[in-house]
């Protein structure tokens, strides 16, 4: 049961900067690990 409150917990997303896609836990800083900027936004889209 833990494992799928970790998941649940996931979510996606972009970068505005470079367009990188990545997950965090919600409610966590999002800084994109590829460019270091902090300008993010959640991502809709599934990822592939």
């Amino acid at each position: 049961m833990g494992d799928e409150d970790a998941m649940r917990d996931l979510i996606a997303v972009r970068c505005e900067a470079c367009g990188d896609t990545f997950t965090i836990h919600r409610g966590d800083d999002s800084v994109c690990p590829t460019c270091g900027c902090d300008r993010t936004h959640e991502a809709h889209e599934p990822l592939l």
